[in-house]
């Protein structure tokens, strides 16, 4: 499960991308996208959402307390937090 602040253009999303293209075969990979900042700048978002399918792919509303539901639904898989392990 990866959680992602934003997935509009820019390197925090492409370095997603690269993650999920590198995990995808050896993991079932989910995202959730905490803000959609833009419906302009979406390149990266589009590849992620192929990748992954639309069924596993969220993103987060108004009500930001849904993705305590998305956490304990998954909390087999992988957790990656970008917003704190972007810059390591």
């Amino acid at each position: 499960l990866f959680i992602s602040p934003h997935l509009s253009t820019g390197g925090l999303p492409q370095y997603l991308l690269k993650k999920i293209e590198f995990l995808k075969d050896k993991f079932e990979v989910y995202v959730v996208e905490h803000t959609n900042l833009s419906d302009h700048y979406v390149v990266q978002k589009n590849k992620i959402k192929e990748l992954v399918g639309l069924d596993k792919f969220f993103t987060l509303g108004d009500d930001k307390k849904s993705i305590t539901v998305c956490k304990s639904s998954f909390l087999s898989l992988l957790l990656f937090l970008y917003c704190e392990l972007a810059g390591r």
